[in-house]
């Protein structure tokens, strides 16, 4: 967790544990195994849960989960393709999250309220990838790479409402 009191890890039987490091109380969380990001406040935890079928990882469905961090009130957010949690804005109530749109053979990122489930597109180009979101949330970096346009390809930066898109030097 941010503060480091919490610790999440899988263990052999496919199951995710949580342990406080103050006094070693451990409890299971509803992730089916898998990993888990910790909100910046410590006290919601998502996760991704990937469909059953086979194929690329840009075609396949993947259920984004929201919990308490006891893994009480756990309930499906979102589902996207090829996808998941870029990672949590410090006001601990929205995800920077990315997919895939195959029809179009483009990459998106949004904004999503996890109260509201509003959701806002802040960028779109094929071959999207390696985002990241500035430790104030104001701003996204992330790459376009191979895209067939030499142009496009390169560093970009977003601010998180959707403004102000360029690509960098």
């Amino acid at each position: 967790s941010p503060d480091a009191r919490l610790v999440a890890y899988p263990s052999s039987d496919g199951i995710t544990y949580i342990q406080s490091t103050d006094d070693d109380e451990r409890w299971a969380v509803p992730s089916g195994g898998r990993s888990i990001n910790f909100s910046p406040d410590g006290k919601r935890i998502g996760w991704h849960l990937m469909s059953p079928k086979n194929g690329s990882y840009y075609k396949q469905s993947f259920e984004l989960w929201l919990a308490n961090v006891d893994g009480s009130d756990a309930q499906k957010v979102i589902t996207v393709t090829g996808g998941d949690i870029v990672g949590w804005f410090p006001d601990s109530n929205r995800w920077l999250v990315q997919s895939s749109d195959l029809s179009e053979q483009n990459y998106t990122l949004m904004v999503l309220d996890l109260d509201s489930e509003d959701r806002l597109e802040i960028a779109r180009a094929g071959r999207l990838g390696a985002a990241s979101l500035s430790p104030g949330g104001d701003w996204v970096a992330f790459q376009v790479t191979a895209s067939g346009d030499a142009d496009h390809d390169g560093l970009w930066v977003v601010r998180s409402d959707g403004s102000d898109m360029r690509k960098l030097e």
